[in-house]
């Protein structure tokens, strides 16, 4: 017996548009199929694997995609969705625009979360460099402890700056607004 299929409505931006239907056709794809083998590999937990593009600023959301799923495709959609507090269109668009960039998309919550986080992990920097210093002051500069310190902090500091970086990219790219689920 065939399985039934669910409808999910997808907005885009007329640049996020364009920019999809020119990389489905470099690929030789029908858009509504890109998106639902994309949204099938992230379903899974797939990584996506398709080619990023550059991030764009957002216009006002006047085209639509439409792709079709089956029944356990759609709970697996709405599980995710639910899952971050999301209806599914909102979980779609951040899916097709992680898709384009190739960078994660954040809600307003995680990007809480990563900005707290990201200020204890700075927190812990600063206290490993107190260390560092203090170790260098008792001229053991060269023990395994100084030299793992080190390594330490430059290991949060790339992190830090890491997060720092994405963070201001989905905020640039996307004004966070709240949304209801």
């Amino acid at each position: 017996m065939p399985t039934k299929k669910q409808l999910i409505r997808v907005y885009l931006a007329d640049a996020h548009y364009d920019r999809y239907a020119a990389m489905c056709a470099r690929e030789g794809v029908r858009m509504p199929a890109a998106l639902r083998a994309h949204v099938i590999d992230r379903v899974s937990g797939s990584p996506p694997q398709y080619e990023p593009l550059q991030s764009a600023t957002r216009g006002p959301r006047t085209d639509q995609l439409r792709i079709s799923t089956d029944t356990s495709e759609l709970s697996a959609v709405r599980a995710r969705a639910e899952r971050r507090g999301q209806c599914m269109s909102v979980w779609a668009e951040q899916v097709v625009r992680a898709a384009l960039t190739g960078d994660p998309e954040f809600g307003a919550s995680e990007l809480e979360a990563l900005r707290a986080s990201t200020d204890e992990l700075s927190r812990v920097e600063r206290s490993v460099s107190e260390l560092v210093r203090r170790l260098d002051q008792a001229q053991l500069a060269g023990t395994d402890t100084a030299d793992m310190a080190r390594a330490l902090t430059a290991i949060v500091d790339k992190h830090v700056r890491r997060v720092d970086r994405l963070i201001l990219a989905s905020a640039e790219r996307w004004p966070l607004v709240e949304r209801r689920p």
